[in-house]
């Protein structure tokens, strides 16, 4: 609702103050940033077991997951780095998960994936936050295919190639290429996360999804069946990159498929069962914009996938980053005062009188019109704060990517 092509329309929507789903985007928005503060208060108090804490001060949370729930990792060492979580807080992690989208494209992807029900948005959000830093997703794109096994890519067991007729990428996963009794489900999960995150960055406003296609040809219930990646697969889609879909195709399933299917159609959410198509090569056109490669069809376009590895040049330009100590420092600081004047405009933009949370007074015309002025006068603030922000990541992404 809220992505349009261009800024007018964008502001004319911002316009419409009346509007019930616009109302629970800005409610959304004041009770995720309170919520993340009250989760960061709450872990910096506890680290702090000298600290008295007054209960009576302190805002408690409406919401267990901030309050009560312990995330499922108790270190604060990642797995895949072995050095402590990047970021240290929840906010400046939600922040960082924003990335390139528009500040206000990854909430709702939240809020409709739970039919515009605010708090089970603001649970599945904050839960989704918690598993990017658990599961070191910032520290996995700074490492990149580093982190992977490297027999694994060169495989060519799943890569980006052309776009849906969306306009969003397809990845292609070829499943005869996946062994489910030799492969390290550990680095496999990885490859997975990471090519989710590469696929975010394919996107290009206003488009928010990308396609999947699983070519099925030559599947093997016995060496390619594995229900335990089935599993990760459709949990981590639905609930930490919802909304993310246009279509999954299942290209050339044999009869074979028809077994293991049944073990996993029940785990899938109705919304994203019904982006599921079963194809033959024929049929790709009706989906697929670009040209099809001919690792998916024989008379398709001459492909072959080789993985290239970092050049010379790549890899002393990414150390010659690592190095420029005060480069980061500065993208860092930027970054972060690009996202706290974001937030203090967001609260203002958010606030109860322009959510239709106070009670309905009768205003007078000169009344109306200063209302509707400020209301217009913070969406365009708001509009460029995003912009400043979304700038201030694009000059972070290269320390940290």
């Amino acid at each position: 609702i809220i992505w349009t092509k261009n800024k007018q329309r964008y502001l004319k929507f911002l316009s419409q103050e009346k509007t019930n789903l616009y109302q629970i985007l800005k409610r959304y928005w004041r009770k995720l940033l309170e919520e993340l503060e009250t989760a960061d208060q709450a872990a910096q108090a506890k680290s702090q077991p000298s600290a008295v804490e007054d209960t009576n001060q302190r805002r408690r949370s409406i919401f267990p997951f901030t309050s009560q729930r312990e995330p499922e990792t108790t270190s604060n060492i990642c797995k895949i780095t072995g050095e402590p979580y990047l970021p240290h807080n929840l906010e400046e992690a939600f922040w960082l998960s924003v990335g390139y989208d528009h500040p206000d494209s990854l909430p709702l992807r939240f809020i409709r994936a739970r039919k515009w029900d605010l708090d089970k948005a603001l649970v599945m959000t904050i839960n989704a936050v918690i598993w990017r830093r658990d599961f070191g997703v910032l520290d996995l794109i700074k490492q990149g295919e580093s982190a992977l096994d490297p027999a694994e890519i060169d495989l060519g067991k799943v890569y980006f190639y052309g776009f849906d007729k969306n306009g969003g990428p397809v990845a292609i996963i070829h499943v005869r290429l996946h062994n489910k009794n030799t492969v390290n489900q550990e680095l496999t999960q990885r490859l997975t996360v990471l090519t989710l995150e590469d696929g975010r960055l394919l996107m290009k406003r206003p488009v928010e999804t990308a396609s999947i296609i699983m070519d099925l040809t030559g599947f093997s219930t016995i060496i390619n069946g594995d229900i335990t990646f089935t599993r990760f697969l459709i949990s981590t889609l639905e609930a930490y990159y919802p909304e993310s879909l246009s279509y999954i195709l299942i290209l050339n399933a044999p009869w074979v498929f028809q077994g293991f299917w049944n073990l996993v159609r029940p785990l899938l959410d109705p919304v994203v069962a019904s982006k599921i198509h079963f194809v033959k090569a024929e049929d790709l056109p009706n989906f697929i914009q670009t040209d099809i490669p001919s690792t998916l069809d024989p008379n398709g376009t001459p492909f072959e996938f080789k993985y290239i590895s970092p050049s010379p040049e790549e890899i002393k330009r990414v150390k010659s980053l690592k190095n420029d100590l005060t480069g980061q420092e500065l993208a860092w600081k930027n970054f972060r005062n690009a996202a706290e004047s974001l937030k203090d405009v967001t609260m203002r933009w958010s606030a109860p009188e322009f959510c239709g949370e106070e009670e309905e007074v009768e205003l007078d015309e000169h009344e109306e019109s200063n209302l509707k002025q400020k209301m217009e006068s913070l969406n365009k603030e708001r509009l460029q704060k995003s912009e400043i922000f979304v700038e201030s990541y694009e000059k972070l992404a290269p320390y940290i990517r």
